[in-house]
């Protein structure tokens, strides 16, 4: 009987990426809210949340910046990040690449 199987491995798997990376990197944060299957973080609290969308903020303003200095053309203001963080995850099965 294999029921209950796929809640069991999942919270063995997720045990043991908590105890072997119990602490996310900057870069696992901000790549983890990139994939649109997972970027409302509904696995970890509201504070990496909120931390890891000023993250991609400032990444992107920066980029912006430069491209606005180095391009010499106007780029709209628009909060790019916002419309992302509005969008409806993906399915977990989807493919990414393809969403973006």
């Amino acid at each position: 009987d294999t029921t209950g199987m796929i809640e069991k491995v999942r919270a063995t798997i997720y045990l043991s990426l908590d105890e072997l990376w119990s602490v996310p990197t900057d870069n696992a944060l901000i790549a983890t809210f990139l994939d649109p299957r997972f970027k409302h973080f509904n696995w970890t609290t509201n504070g990496e949340r909120d931390k890891t969308q000023q993250l991609v903020k400032a990444l992107y303003d920066t980029l912006k910046e430069k491209l606005r200095d180095c391009m010499q053309i106007n780029i709209e203001d628009n909060d790019e990040i916002l419309y992302y963080i509005k969008l409806s995850n993906i399915r977990v099965k989807d493919d990414p690449l393809i969403w973006w």
